[in-house]
């Protein structure tokens, strides 16, 4: 689907900034849990009918949802685990 020099940029600007990120006193796991609290908080602005602020933390969960692995990677904290985890919080922010 992406080139394959497209993607090798791709993945070193997601390695940088997850490298940047890893100073966040988070473990891997529970930097992927917030993409659920973002989403929640999406979901009531959203209800609220505040769509621009909805649609920030929108884009904030997309955000955690994409670095996440660049943050486990840089924080050396990969695991089957995580990856499983990732999966669950994907589907349950997805759900929000």
């Amino acid at each position: 689907m992406l080139g394959g020099k497209f993607r090798k940029k791709l993945k070193a600007l997601l390695a940088a900034a997850g490298k940047a990120l890893s100073i966040i006193p988070l473990t891997a796991n529970q930097f992927t849990a917030t993409s659920i609290l973002l989403a929640l908080i999406a979901a009531l602005f959203i209800a609220n009918q505040n769509l621009a602020a909805g649609l920030l933390f929108v884009v904030l969960a997309i955000l955690v949802d994409v670095l996440d692995g660049s943050f486990a990677e840089a924080k050396k904290q990969k695991s089957n685990f995580g990856n499983y985890f990732d999966a669950i919080v994907d589907k349950v922010a997805e759900c929000v």
